[in-house]
């Protein structure tokens, strides 16, 4: 019987057009608010008198929450929106990653680049004046060139090759 509690039709008549309720004929006599209340469409209410409606966050339907923390109208829903939270932090995950590999990138040509650096090691010499190792040793071992040894690597004066060029 539509219209028997005039409350909840107004609290809930301009959120939810979908349910249509009706008192229970036992308790239509004895109580003035019903707490059991019986439906003809899919909505669900629960039978302990809490009706919160709410709007999807997905879809935008308007639904009856069973709990207060409910968010979505269904589980599909619930489904399709945290698909689209996850693609979203991946293409956000992927965009942090491409702007760290850049500056990384430039970090380390800047730094590791031989052509800002005061002594060179033998690799450093042959990348920076075309050569091969062999004669960057030549060069070392007729005199050419001074270089001193750390450990087991040689090192070379960047201006030692600024002599021997002029």
């Amino acid at each position: 019987m539509p219209g028997c509690c005039p409350k909840f039709e107004k609290w809930i008549g301009q959120q939810i057009k979908v349910i249509r309720a009706s008192f229970c004929n036992k308790q239509q006599q004895q109580a003035t608010e019903c707490n059991y209340w019986h439906t003809t469409s899919k909505t669900v209410l629960m039978s302990t008198g809490i009706h919160i409606p709410r709007t999807c966050i997905f879809c935008g339907k308007v639904f009856v929450a069973q709990k207060t923390v409910t968010k979505y109208c269904s589980h599909r829903c619930n489904q399709r929106h945290y698909k689209v939270l996850k693609r979203q932090e991946k293409v956000q995950q992927t965009i942090e990653e491409d702007k760290r590999a850049s500056v990384q990138t430039s970090i380390s040509v800047s730094s590791k680049s031989p052509g800002s650096k005061e002594y060179l090691s033998v690799t450093d010499a042959c990348e920076l004046y075309g050569i091969s190792r062999f004669t960057v040793y030549r060069l070392i071992d007729s005199g050419k060139i001074a270089a001193g040894k750390i450990g087991r690597r040689t090192i070379i004066p960047r201006s030692e090759f600024t002599k021997l060029f002029s």
